[in-house]
């Protein structure tokens, strides 16, 4: 009896859990927007607006977000964990169709961004107002406000007001380059347009002196420029052999070679360099206009040379009492010193003058001759000029200093006549003071 029942109880059992509801698998889904404030339906039905977060049922759902505005955005997601839609909305754009007169002006937005040039048909403004810089070469920039309150295109006209003159620009010679303020605008005769206030308009020709005038148009305004170029003066290119010569033209000084003097009137000048040492020359040079010309003097000299040895060396030496150098010991330790050159000499009798201290001056005259250098050997008479004195506990002698050492010192006391005094001895000693 109790095995029947048994069997009857696990049979109820198995038919209650076979019974049993099985638990619906959820997730949730957050909805969120940019901006927010976007109307959410998920499929189909309105759930509020972003933010959102809600669960579902595992499974497949379209989720729309809208605003008023912007272009409603669409995804399909399959909720099987948590999921997160959030889309960047984009706003509805207006059409819009933009003609000047005249045409080619840029259209700028009031955030400087550049939509094209006109004609332009724009479909990238959002639905509402818009204010748009119009501008262009040669017209006055135009702000305007555009109006788009839905999808139906507005055809818009604009004429633009120029903001410069035309200036028509004539040259005798014709043919000119023409600039204004700088730059580059045709050549002569031409038609300048787009000229706003003050210029600087220069006409520019090679071989004629530039033409500038300072002008000034008004908004609209038409004004003519007649010119008349002068040809520019020629220049003379200077070089002479030795370079460093001084430079005249007409007798009037213009700096020393090699020199390039910019601006000489045409026709027959009168050229003439000069360089100490050298003979000088002049020519007359026909001068072109417009033209450099380039004269070459290979200049003769008109100087010599003198070598000077002395003895004794340290000399000094003067020609036509101007001082030339001073001679210097033989590299031998000999009485006679080493040559001293003395170059570019004017050629004729010049006076030779050598002194030294203690020595009697030498004077002679000496031939120089063109291109050849002299000679001259001098021998100093030395004179008796005592310059040292030595004081003693018993006298003060005075004489040429002829030595020093630790014993003594020895002094000439008259040409020929010499004595020393003993170290010892000495209380004072030193040179003469002259």
């Amino acid at each position: 009896m109790k095995t029947k029942f048994f069997a009857a109880l696990l049979v109820l059992l198995a038919c209650g859990f076979a019974s049993a509801p099985k638990a619906k698998h959820t997730a949730v889904l957050k909805v969120g927007s940019t901006p927010a404030g976007a109307k959410i339906e998920v499929n189909r039905d309105y759930l509020g607006n972003t933010p959102m977060s809600r669960s579902f049922e595992a499974g497949t759902y379209l989720v729309a977000v809208s605003k008023e505005g912007y272009e409603t955005a669409y995804a399909t997601v399959e909720l099987q964990s948590d999921e997160t839609v959030a889309p960047v909305l984009k706003p509805v754009c207006g059409i819009c169709v933009l003609k000047t007169e005249p045409a080619g002006m840029d259209v700028v937005t009031q955030d400087s961004v550049l939509l094209g040039k006109t004609p332009l048909l724009c479909t990238s403004l959002p639905l509402g107002r818009h204010r748009l810089t119009i501008s262009g070469v040669g017209v006055r920039a135009k702000t305007v406000e555009v109006n788009l309150p839905d999808r139906v295109p507005q055809h818009l006209s604009y004429d633009m007001t120029t903001d410069s003159g035309v200036l028509d620009v004539r040259s005798e010679p014709s043919g000119l380059e023409v600039r204004v303020n700088g730059t580059v605008r045709g050549s002569t005769p031409c038609s300048v347009g787009n000229v706003k206030g003050e210029a600087i308009v220069e006409i520019v020709s090679e071989g004629f002196e530039v033409f500038r005038r300072k002008v000034f148009l008004s908004p609209g305004e038409k004004q003519q420029l007649d010119a008349v170029l002068a040809p520019l003066p020629g220049s003379l290119k200077v070089v002479s052999i030795p370079s460093g010569a001084r430079v005249y033209v007409d007798d009037e000084y213009q700096g020393d070679s090699d020199l390039v003097i910019a601006k000489v009137a045409g026709g027959e000048r009168r050229v003439r360099v000069e360089k100490k040492g050298f003979e000088p020359m002049a020519r007359t040079v026909k001068i072109e206009k417009a033209k450099e010309q380039t004269e070459e003097f290979r200049l003769q000299s008109n100087t010599g040379g003198l070598t000077v040895s002395t003895s004794p060396a340290g000399a000094t030496v003067f020609i036509d009492g101007k001082r030339v150098g001073v001679t210097k010991p033989s590299a031998d330790g000999g009485a006679v010193s080493e040559p001293l050159t003395i170059p570019a000499i004017a050629a004729g009798e010049r006076e030779l003058k050598i002194t030294a201290k203690g020595y009697a001056d030498a004077i002679q005259k000496i031939a120089i001759e063109r291109d050849k250098v002299a000679t001259s050997q001098a021998v100093l008479i030395r004179r008796f000029i005592p310059n040292y004195q030595v004081v003693t506990r018993t006298s003060t002698i005075k004489g040429v200093l002829v030595h020093i050492n630790d014993d003594e010192i020895r002094l000439e006391l008259r040409p020929g006549v010499m004595t020393s005094i003993p170290k010892h001895e000495v209380r004072e000693h030193g040179e003469l003071n002259e």
